[in-house]
């Protein structure tokens, strides 16, 4: 592949551009998901949502007891009061992760995995694509609305050739997709952040 005038040659990892490569990772990815229900049913874990969009996995299940780890070799659960007593310092949302995330690379040697929990982000929420999600009064997995920082702060541009019409509908889709990826059980002021966010690239665009 070429970047910045300069040809580089690839060294691991499928080829960069080439369509086979993606029918090989889903291929890969759909592998995985068979032979990660198998631990997880195995081990009597239960999962009540997962959902992956390629290589982006979210999974919402009950946090794990303190004092587990997964072994590789026997492809099971662990328990050790020593381990319990160690993770009594760490969040229940940071153990579960851990080892779901052990789980995980155990399964495919050349496939490894690292794990996001809410409580990594300042804002102690989870984005996800185009939405965000935390748990709420702790039970409750609610989303809303989510863009990054660096994402283009502007929208259809007012002058630009697109009929007006076209316009219209393309923004009125744009604000539906917002509030669509936003539950009806959060606190109106983020729904309300959210519009006045919108209306701020409009005037700007």
């Amino acid at each position: 592949y070429e970047f910045a005038n300069k040809v580089f040659v690839q060294k691991k990892g499928t080829p960069i551009g080439v369509s086979l490569s993606c029918s090989v990772a889903r291929l890969c990815c759909n592998s995985f998901d068979r032979e990660m229900k198998s631990l997880l049913e195995t081990n009597k874990i239960k999962m009540n949502a997962v959902c992956r969009y390629l290589d982006d996995e979210r999974r919402i299940t009950r946090a794990l007891a303190p004092g587990f780890r997964w072994n590789k070799e026997r492809r099971e659960l662990q328990f050790r009061k020593k381990w319990e007593a160690e993770d009594r310092e760490v969040s229940a949302a940071e153990r579960t992760g851990r080892v779901l995330n052990d789980m995980r690379n155990s399964i495919y040697p050349d496939m490894q995995w690292t794990y996001e929990t809410q409580e990594m982000f300042e804002d102690g929420t989870l984005p996800s694509l185009d939405a965000r999600l935390w748990v709420q009064d702790n039970k409750l997995v609610v989303y809303a609305f989510y863009s990054k920082e660096v994402a283009n702060k502007h929208v259809i541009h007012k002058d630009s050739a697109l009929g007006e019409n076209m316009k219209i509908a393309s923004l009125v889709q744009n604000m539906i997709r917002r509030m669509k990826n936003t539950s009806e059980l959060v606190d109106m002021k983020i729904r309300l952040a959210i519009v006045d966010e919108f209306a701020k690239q409009l005037m700007m665009s």
